[in-house]
């Protein structure tokens, strides 16, 4: 067996066990992806003194795989068919959740890399106000053909919101942070109100420190919930009431150092728009150019930027990033182009 067939194999028997004896038509579905371990990312709730497993999402999902997976496990696809129409071209998670006592299918809208304009487009055509980084829904059944539909929407945040749980301000204390995240539910009226607040650690070392000082905290009990070895944590979370709590985590060796959710300047060029990122130099990241101790990378967030036009904004932000600065400051780019609000 080739190692690209043995990592497809381990990861179809990883999906098998995240959704359990009842899972098999969905396992029929997944099989035909050929999907691999660096799409997985599985998680564990702690509740009320047991943890529930059974949770997975499959990141860059194909969108064609959404109508066939929800109907294998029981769902009705119409609310993921209206979600996707309204941005065709976001990436795209797809999983589910086993482990609650009425099962759900879930379905994302990654937006995080858009541009604020492209995000507030797509939340007003959804009925909300606000640029959401993300937008979802949880898809259930309730009882004979009654379905419940449970939206909800992700914002990025500089830093914890006074509101957050006390626990979660004590766990954020001197720790390295690439963000913050706020889930909110969002209502018939479209109204959003706080769900669960989410620290993302930067490296696997300090995602463990984080678990480490959960409240609960037992690696063997949290690791029979995840089904494959896992090892960077992306985020931990704790629900608004502080009463539960949710670590997500990659498999073993697929998880990559996280400096930062955001970027720390967006530039609109002719073409589009760029987010620009930076992170230490270690060699693990996939850096554009590097600038002292720093490595810059970027992101298009909107349009299409030519190639000359990003070598502008990449010159321009590592000579400001090569002056030293703790934090860097963003002046006015080469005419033609502008900062703007991330």
């Amino acid at each position: 067996m080739s190692d690209g067939a043995r990592a497809r194999a381990e990861a179809l028997a990883a999906l098998q066990r995240s959704l359990g004896p009842r899972g098999e038509p969905a396992l029929q579905v997944l099989a035909s992806e050929g999907l691999t371990f660096d799409a997985l990312e599985a998680s564990a709730r702690f509740r009320n003194g047991r943890f529930e497993g059974g949770r997975m999402m499959i990141e860059q999902a194909r969108p064609a795989l959404v109508e066939p997976l929800f109907a294998a496990l029981g769902m009705p696809i119409e609310p993921a068919q209206r979600l996707l129409r309204v941005a065709a071209d976001a990436p795209v998670i797809a999983g589910w959740d086993r482990g609650r006592e009425r099962p759900v299918a879930k379905l994302y809208l990654n937006l995080s890399d858009a541009s604020r304009m492209v995000r507030q487009r797509i939340a007003h055509a959804l009925g909300l106000r606000g640029a959401p980084h993300v937008l979802g829904i949880n898809v259930g059944r309730i009882g004979g053909d009654q379905v419940r539909v449970e939206r909800k929407a992700y914002f990025q945040l500089p830093a914890l919101p006074e509101d957050a749980p006390a626990v979660l301000h004590r766990l954020a204390a001197g720790q390295p942070l690439a963000g913050v995240v706020q889930s909110a539910d969002i209502g018939e009226d479209g109204g959003i109100s706080g769900r669960a607040v989410f620290l993302a650690p930067t490296d696997a070392d300090h995602g463990r420190a984080l678990l480490h000082a959960l409240p609960g905290w037992d690696e063997a009990a949290f690791s029979a919930a995840i089904p494959f070895p896992w090892e960077q944590v992306r985020s931990v979370g704790f629900a608004q009431d502080g009463a539960s709590w949710v670590a997500y985590v990659k498999p073993l060796g697929q998880g990559r150092p996280l400096w930062s959710l955001d970027p720390v300047v967006c530039v609109r060029t002719p073409g589009g728009e760029l987010g620009i990122f930076v992170a230490p130099r270690s060699g693990r990241e996939q850096a554009y150019c590097v600038a002292g101790e720093h490595a810059l990378s970027y992101r298009v967030r909107a349009g299409e930027p030519r190639q000359d036009e990003v070598a502008t904004v990449m010159a321009w932000a590592a000579a400001r990033v090569a002056q030293g600065a703790a934090e860097w400051t963003w002046p006015q780019p080469p005419e033609g182009f502008d900062v703007v609000a991330h």
